[in-house]
């Protein structure tokens, strides 16, 4: 968890664009986790937003910038295996 929030921390999409700061990075990504890790109406921005003290809009920008984050360094995170990789694998 640590390692993924120091990974996505200083993309641009959780830098303040007005006078309003934002809620940390951690707190953004653990409501995100809250959508991601749930299927159905547990999923849902509703059931998310009371059970974390947010409203859901405050729900919905938190998911989208956490993915948006994580999208843009998705080659940083996702390392497919290499020849020698694959050989020890098998």
């Amino acid at each position: 968890f640590g390692h993924i929030v120091e990974l996505i921390k200083d993309h641009p999409c959780f830098q303040p664009t007005g006078n309003k700061g934002q809620a940390s990075v951690k707190i953004q990504m653990m409501v995100a986790l809250q959508r991601l890790m749930h299927n159905g109406s547990l999923a849902s921005y509703e059931s998310i937003g009371p059970s974390m003290g947010v409203s859901v809009g405050i729900v919905h920008k938190y998911y989208q910038r956490v993915v948006t984050a994580l999208c843009a360094k998705a080659n940083d995170i996702i390392k497919w295996p290499d020849a020698n990789r694959k050989a020890e694998i098998k």
